[in-house]
């Protein structure tokens, strides 16, 4: 029994049939994977797709769906296909995926014009290469500078954003660079907070108290996830270049379990301290996630996205960010499987981040 409506198309025109399958894979600040699997008996799917084709696949878990009414759930290009006698499969990448492709052979020009502006720099990155990626929707500034000696040469695109992200959400603020799910274009968001603002409009697993309004997502099995961070109590950050070293607590434990930071940021002993005291206190917190299984009623999410969810199982109520998360849809089947949770506040990135300010 048919339960989904789903429609493949090859560059702007050519409609594919026989779908089995669709999988999509999404993960932080990285290209999205789509796994589309056909019929291929007699070799009837089998030179539809080529490497390099565009793809859109537009999808609704929804039976009552209109097929020139579905929304867009990923576009991208074709990295790979494999036949056997009775399968086609089609692995595309989204546009993220182009900038694995290209070698930066000289830095940005906004480092040396001194205009450090971690956003401009991406988009400058984005900007000159050879696969149409449109970075024109990424916003001119983030409010966060990086090191006037960063060096990006030798790395390709993809890599080159992805350390600049590493670095930017070191700050006290999260950022989420994510492709378009209609066309080649590149966003960079800031990462709402959900414990932190009434403003944030979320997708709906669930309400308190509850309603008969539908909902976007009905979870069917809720995991909770608690990892630790390290076990550690006696710390020391040093300097060597300004001869910097402290330790926290000043006297070691008898049996210490024992780190040493390198951090260049650092320029006085009093930083170094509060530093080190923060790696001391924050050393076994549990970082809580839940893995979420759901019949969803929509497939247009994104890693960053929000979700409201009311559940006695788990524990899993309010509102939450969505940290990666895997859908797939079938003609008769749709499900969908995502961590989720909240950032926590991490004490020694922040230090960091004020330090790198001040410095």
């Amino acid at each position: 029994m048919t339960v989904a409506v789903i429609k493949i198309t090859l560059n702007g025109s050519t409609d594919l049939s026989g779908i089995k399958s669709v999988r999509v894979r999404k993960t932080p600040n990285s290209p999205s994977t789509a796994t589309i699997n056909l019929v291929n008996w007699g070799g009837k799917n089998q030179f539809q797709a080529k490497r390099g084709d565009l793809i859109q696949i537009k999808a609704s878990p929804s039976k009552r769906a209109s097929v020139s009414g579905l929304p867009s759930v990923f576009y991208g290009f074709v990295s790979d296909t494999e036949a056997t006698r009775s399968d086609y499969t089609i692995t595309a990448l989204d546009a993220l995926g182009y900038l694995a492709n290209e070698i930066i052979a000289t830095n940005p020009s906004s480092i040396a014009a001194n205009n450090l502006d971690a956003a401009n720099i991406i988009k400058e990155i984005i900007g000159p290469n050879s696969y149409n990626v449109d970075p024109t929707t990424i916003r001119g500034t983030c409010g966060i500078n990086l090191s006037p000696g960063l060096n990006l040469v030798g790395k390709t695109r993809l890599s080159a954003i992805q350390q600049i992200m590493n670095t930017i959400n070191q700050s006290p603020k999260k950022f989420t660079l994510r492709a378009d799910l209609s066309s080649l274009k590149i966003h960079l968001l800031e990462t709402p907070d959900p414990a932190g603002s009434i403003s944030i409009t979320s997708h709906i697993a669930g309400r308190f108290p509850r309603t008969s309004a539908k909902l976007d997502f009905y979870p069917t099995n809720i995991d909770r996830v608690e990892d630790e961070v390290d076990l550690v109590n006696f710390v020391t950050v040093q300097n060597s270049d300004l001869g910097i070293k402290v330790s926290d607590p000043e006297t070691k434990p008898a049996k210490p379990i024992e780190r040493i930071y390198e951090e260049k940021s650092i320029t006085d002993e009093t930083q170094a301290r509060l530093l080190a005291r923060a790696i001391v206190q924050q050393a076994g917190t549990s970082k809580i996630r839940w893995v979420v299984d759901a019949k969803p009623e929509r497939l247009d999410i994104q890693v960053g996205d929000t979700i409201q969810f009311a559940s006695v199982e788990g524990g899993l109520v309010g509102v939450h960010s969505v940290f990666d998360l895997t859908w797939s849809i079938s003609p008769e089947a749709s499900g969908i499987s995502m961590t989720v949770g909240r950032q926590s506040p991490d004490f020694v990135s922040t230090l960091r981040y004020v330090s790198n300010l001040s410095a």
